[in-house]
């Protein structure tokens, strides 16, 4: 087998504490304009979004926007999702027609009032190597990093009480 091309198991937790309403978590995720701003490739900016479906069963394709990461994309596949509670999906991503890895991946949003915790645990599988795994570590923080700065955002709609 060539060096870098072993598969590798991960399972990487982050836990992020929020002064929101769970709700406000929630409609970043919903509300696609919102979604697209915050869940991109990297630090540089939103994604490129080709497909948007939040709802179970539904599919999010979601592309690199820059020149760096133009090649990349994931494919989102939601499990369940359930209104201030839980998102569930599993994720492939690939460098052109070529598979990087694959992640089973659960946010569980708890708490109440003006705060709230947002715990996402992702199983991952690479088939390139550790690299993938520090890849997904930092995309990973980044990205709830940029839905902290989403969900102040004052034109955030908070009107979603479930998936579409």
């Amino acid at each position: 087998m060539p060096s870098g091309a072993e598969t590798i198991h991960e399972t990487l937790s982050f836990e992020h504490h929020y002064s929101v309403h769970p709700e406000r978590i929630f409609a970043a995720w919903a509300d696609d304009d919102s979604r697209a701003r915050w869940c991109g490739l990297s630090d540089g900016g939103p994604a490129r979004m080709d497909r948007m479906e939040f709802c179970p069963g539904g599919t999010d394709v979601i592309g690199g926007a820059s020149s760096v990461d133009a090649h990349i994309s994931i494919e989102r596949h939601y499990i369940d999702i359930r209104a201030g509670e839980r998102i569930a999906f599993f994720e492939t991503v690939r460098d052109g027609e070529t598979p990087l890895g694959a992640a089973l991946a659960t946010i569980a949003i708890r708490g109440s009032g003006g705060f709230c915790v947002l715990t996402l645990t992702l199983q991952i599988a690479s088939f390139c190597g550790p690299g993938f795994i520090e890849a997904c570590r930092e995309q990973h923080r980044s990205a709830l990093h940029r839905l902290g700065l989403e969900i102040r955002r004052p034109d955030l709609k908070v009107v979603a009480t479930g998936p579409r």
